[in-house]
């Protein structure tokens, strides 16, 4: 949802709704599932939401610029979502995903774990000279991705987005990239 919301032009500031859970039986605009927007429950104890928004205002706590129009991903036809963003000290960070897919009614119980498995090619507007960084949503580090001098290759599973970011000293001189609409991705030629 953070990417979305940074990679929309008319976004300009988005900010969390609590901090706090609030108490069973305090009154609320809904029902007792709005109690618990905060990022640490009614002890003060941090929720796994914490760690993600702590990880959103270290990556995004300067202002960026969307490289929506600089990027482009394959493979073609396959349901990925990629946003790429400038830092005003220069580093690329990159979240790549994979929608939910739509549930079809009635939703199975337990749900069963999400295997959908895509790798995905991240072409770059420069030339990549050193390995970018990975990390979860958390901002737990990963294994570096897959990278070439041209793009970044992530291997997205199920629910699990992938955080890239490459530091200003990896990135060298600027480059085009040729892109063409194909149903609903963009792709490299």
């Amino acid at each position: 949802m953070t990417a979305l919301a940074a990679a929309a032009p008319s976004v300009q500031l988005f900010a969390w709704y609590r901090i706090h859970d609030l108490p069973p039986g305090a009154t609320v605009i809904g029902d007792e599932n709005d109690l618990a927007f905060g990022v640490l429950d009614t002890a003060g104890a941090p929720k796994p939401a914490r760690d993600a928004l702590a990880h959103v205002v270290r990556l995004f706590g300067r202002p960026i610029r969307s490289l929506a129009t600089r990027v482009a991903t394959r493979p073609a036809g396959q349901p990925v979502e990629v946003h790429a963003f400038e830092r005003s000290d220069a580093v690329v960070v990159i979240l790549a995903w994979l929608p939910t897919p739509p549930l079809s009614p009635p939703a199975p119980e337990p749900p069963e774990p999400d295997r959908r498995t895509v790798r995905a090619t991240v072409a770059l507007p420069f030339v990549l000279r050193c390995a970018p960084s990975l990390h979860d949503a958390a901002g737990n580090k990963r294994p570096p991705p897959d990278w070439d001098e041209a793009a970044v290759h992530l291997d997205l599973e199920g629910a699990s987005p992938a955080v890239v970011a490459i530091a200003a000293a990896c990135r060298g001189p600027e480059k085009a990239i040729t892109k063409t609409r194909e149903g609903e991705n963009t792709k490299i030629e």
